[in-house]
C-alpha cells in the first residue's frame, strides 16, 4: 500500500502519469487533487510532501487506505487555526485582572478617604 501511494505521489509531483489503471483509492486521491483547494500561495510540491508524510504516519498507525487530500487540507487548516488561537493573548483573563485592579484601587481610595 505504502509503495503504491508513494508511486502515485511521485507521479503527481513530477506531473507525469504513465499508467492507465488505478485502484479505487488512487482515483479518489486524483479526483481530490484535481478539485483540491490548495492555496495558490502555497507550493503544490510542498503540500504534496506534507500530505505524503501525513499518510506515512497514518499507515504506520494501521490505516488500510490513505486519507484524501481534502481531509488532509481540512486538518491542516484546523491545526493552523488552533495554533493562531493559542498564540493570541487571553483577552478574557486580562479584562478580569484589570477589573480586579480597578476594584481594589477604588476600595483603597475609599478607605484612605475615610481615614
Amino acid at each position: 500500500m505504502l509503495a503504491k501511494f508513494n508511486r502515485l505521489i511521485q507521479e503527481l509531483r513530477a506531473g507525469n502519469m504513465q499508467r492507465s489503471k488505478f485502484e479505487t483509492w488512487e482515483i479518489d486521491i486524483l479526483l481530490d487533487v484535481a478539485h483540491g483547494d490548495i492555496s495558490p500561495l502555497a507550493s503544490v510540491d510542498a503540500i504534496l510532501g506534507q500530505y505524503q508524510d501525513a499518510v506515512h504516519r497514518q499507515l504506520a498507525h494501521g490505516a488500510t487506505v490513505p486519507m484524501k487530500l481534502s481531509d488532509f487540507l481540512k486538518l491542516r487548516r484546523e491545526a493552523t487555526a488552533a495554533r493562531r488561537r493559542m498564540a493570541q493573548p487571553n483577552r478574557g483573563h486580562r479584562v478580569c485582572s484589570n477589573m480586579r485592579r480597578a476594584k481594589s484601587s477604588i476600595t483603597a481610595s475609599r478607605e484612605s478617604a475615610r481615614a
